[in-house]
């Protein structure tokens, strides 16, 4: 696929749209050719009022305005289910509050079980699958080889401020759990931290890690789960619609069933918190 961009130095649209197209170009395979239309003598007036203008294939696709939910549809050459669009339209509307949202349990809680996580992770090729805004980004050790992805662009776009307080090596991708463009047997370990409670079909998403983790790999999971306690569990199974409606997560989801559904191994599981929080290692 060859994807041509007519762009001007000055245009700010432009540029904005260059840098989309860019962030795609680390998932996608395709050309990238970029024309500036102040080179091209007496025929930059055909475009100057177009730009940016874009063309996939030699067809004008956009033109003003780069539409890129439209452009990983045509890149992805299918569109997301409708399940995914909602949860994908949910995160990326709440974006620029995510971080806030979660900022005091985070503090307490949250940042220490990263640390101690991803500290200890085996291998040096690492799948992170909803990467989010980036929080686990600060605690990968040096010598790890990162491809973090999520479904929402406007979530890996806040991730790209913390790729700097990392000392791992990290690449961003926009792609989906339950739909890995990623080959057989790549990862020597895999980490999700609260991803499960969001993914529309969980137990094709585990399938999809276990199939991309090597065989002698192992996947990590910090998740929330629906608590076993008859009080708790009746709560969250009423304030799941919610949830679910607001924010796009699922607050009473059975994860460790879903593990094991998907015919992943769990070798340790560990209560951080209640029955609510947990800490799961499995292997294909």
């Amino acid at each position: 696929m060859e994807i041509t961009v007519y762009t001007r130095k000055n245009c700010k649209l432009c540029q904005e749209a260059i840098s989309k197209i860019k962030n795609l170009n680390i998932q996608f395979d395709f050309d990238l050719i970029l024309i500036d239309i102040d080179n091209l003598g007496n025929a930059k007036g055909e475009y100057l009022d177009k730009i940016p203008l874009i063309y996939i294939n030699g067809q004008e696709v956009f033109r003003y305005h780069l539409d890129d939910r439209k452009l990983l549809q045509i890149l992805m050459n299918k569109p997301l289910n409708p399940r995914t669009r909602i949860i994908e339209k949910r995160y990326s509307r709440f974006a620029p509050f995510y971080d806030l949202s979660e900022f005091i349990v985070e503090e307490i809680y949250f940042k220490k079980w990263r640390e101690k996580i991803l500290g200890n992770l085996k291998g040096v090729k690492i799948l992170e699958v909803g990467a989010g805004t980036g929080k686990n980004f600060p605690y990968y050790p040096a010598d790890k080889e990162v491809t973090a992805i999520d479904i929402s662009l406007p979530m890996l776009r806040r991730a790209e401020n913390r790729i700097r307080s990392s000392k791992a090596v990290i690449n961003l991708a926009i792609m989906d759990a339950e739909n890995l463009a990623l080959p057989d047997n790549s990862f020597d370990a895999i980490i999700t931290t609260y991803v499960f409670c969001s993914v529309p079909d969980p137990v094709r998403g585990l399938k999809e890690l276990k199939r991309v983790c090597r065989p002698d790999g192992k996947i990590y999971l910090l998740e929330h789960v629906l608590s076993t306690k008859l009080f708790m569990k009746t709560f969250m199974n009423w304030l799941n619609p919610l949830t679910v409606s607001l924010f796009g997560y699922n607050i009473n989801r059975r994860t460790v069933d879903n593990i094991k559904k998907a015919g992943l191994t769990i070798i340790e599981e560990k209560n951080l918190r209640s029955d609510i929080f947990k800490f799961i290692i499995a292997k294909p």
